[in-house]
């Protein structure tokens, strides 16, 4: 069993991080195309049909995280997108394609596959699967602000850990 406000937390952060790829998604659904596409796992042109229904997936998941009575099937949805995310990344550094663009930073930014990637995935993977666990939600109302605390300051974190994997593979391309 996982505490409640551990547990809470963990869903605001997969939320956030579900709500920002879905928004991604639907801003430049071109361009999320064009990423599916580059990772060269569907048939052709597969990226077309599949970037808006893979963005409302995401958002979705992000709002059903938020409904008590589906929380813990939407916990276990995320998990195995965010498993296929990774593993397509996986088979792709495995075919020793790292220059492709992931379609993990949003519109506008550009992130090259890394062996940190799956990890982090892996890490999220994991993060819904113990959230999955918890029995149930905080019981005060001081649970469920430290919660938002935890989640926020969770989401903060793996924003800038983005943000410092895109910078370093700019500056190395820089070198």
């Amino acid at each position: 069993m996982v505490d409640p406000v551990i547990a809470l937390g963990l869903v605001l952060l997969l939320g956030w991080v579900l709500l920002d790829a879905g928004l991604g998604k639907l801003r430049a659904p071109a361009l999320t195309a064009a990423h599916i596409d580059d990772y060269r796992l569907l048939p052709e042109a597969a990226g077309a049909w599949l970037a808006r229904p893979l963005a409302v997936l995401e958002i979705s998941l992000a709002v059903l995280l938020l409904v008590p009575f589906s929380r813990v099937s939407a916990l276990v949805l995320a998990a195995i997108l965010l498993a296929g995310y990774g593993l397509a990344i996986t088979v792709n550094l495995l075919r020793g394609r790292r220059d492709i663009d992931c379609g993990c930073a949003g519109p506008g930014q550009s992130q090259r596959l890394s062996v940190a990637l799956p990890v982090r995935n892996l890490l999220l993977v994991a993060a819904a699967l113990v959230a999955a666990l918890s029995p149930g939600l905080p019981s005060h109302w001081s649970g469920w602000l430290f919660a938002l605390f935890c989640g926020t300051v969770a989401a903060l974190l793996y924003a800038s850990v983005s943000g410092l994997l895109a910078n370093q593979q700019q500056l190395e391309r820089l070198r």
